[in-house]
């Protein structure tokens, strides 16, 4: 679930919308489990999707981390695919189609950074009021590469582009300056994996945040996700 609106609280009317409709997801009609069934029998994504999606207020935004799941054909791509690469190259399309998907995370900039070309095929397949969650390349994230095969030569060593806007703006946005893929561009996601105080000690990391958070350029949206419990503190907010 994300939620583009940053004060909830403080917008008129937001909350009667919202908590009615969470109060329907959370206590759902009791069902009883029936024994599962072939595909063809089960509901279809025009079943799940219809009902409700409506009723979704407009600043919050559904959806899933990636989408190109060949477990979901069947139920949400009823699309007959002539390989694995069109099917990977098109899906998209039939998942915005979807009244209740709003957004998807771009998992795969976390590995590599974007391709112009590609985040203009993924602009072109999705409405306008579609937004993506995009994933910042590891490059910037990273204090110290893992000792693993993919780094190469890099694997154990300490990473000099931590942090480092300008390899942002170098590497990441001018994916990002077609209009088409702007507009369709939600946050950019900084994820952090869990390091020892060793590492980096959590005040450093938390100044060093700090400073490149406003270093970065205006237009976009940016989000961080931690995975250090002690780094949630009152200095770290």
């Amino acid at each position: 679930l994300a939620s583009f609106a940053p004060h909830v609280g403080a917008v008129p009317g937001v909350d009667a919308e919202i908590v009615p409709f969470f109060d329907r997801m959370r206590y759902p009609p009791q069902v009883t489990q029936a024994p599962l069934l072939d595909l063809a029998q089960t509901a279809t994504a025009d079943d799940i999707f219809a009902a409700g999606a409506a009723d979704l207020p407009p600043n919050v935004f559904l959806g899933t981390s990636t989408w190109a799941f060949p477990g979901w054909k069947g139920l949400v791509y009823k699309r007959a695919y002539k390989s694995e690469r069109e099917f990977t190259q098109r899906c998209l399309e039939e998942y915005a189609a979807l009244p209740w998907f709003r957004t998807a995370c771009i998992d795969s900039l976390f590995y590599n950074p974007p391709n112009p070309e590609t985040m203009r095929r993924y602009a072109s397949q999705v409405p306008e009021g579609f937004r993506w969650v995009s994933k910042v390349w590891e490059r910037l994230t990273i204090l110290k590469y893992p000792k693993h095969a993919r780094y190469g030569s890099l694997a154990g060593q300490e990473n000099p582009d931590f942090l480092n806007v300008e390899v942002l703006k170098e590497k990441v946005l001018p994916a990002y300056e077609d209009s088409a893929v702007a507009d369709r561009s939600g946050p950019f996601v900084l994820q952090f994996a869990p390091f020892s105080p060793y590492v980096m000690p959590y005040d450093e990391f938390t100044e060093r945040l700090a400073e490149f958070l406003l270093k970065l350029p205006k237009g976009f949206q940016y989000a961080v996700e931690v995975r250090n419990r002690e780094l949630l503190s009152k200095r770290y907010f």
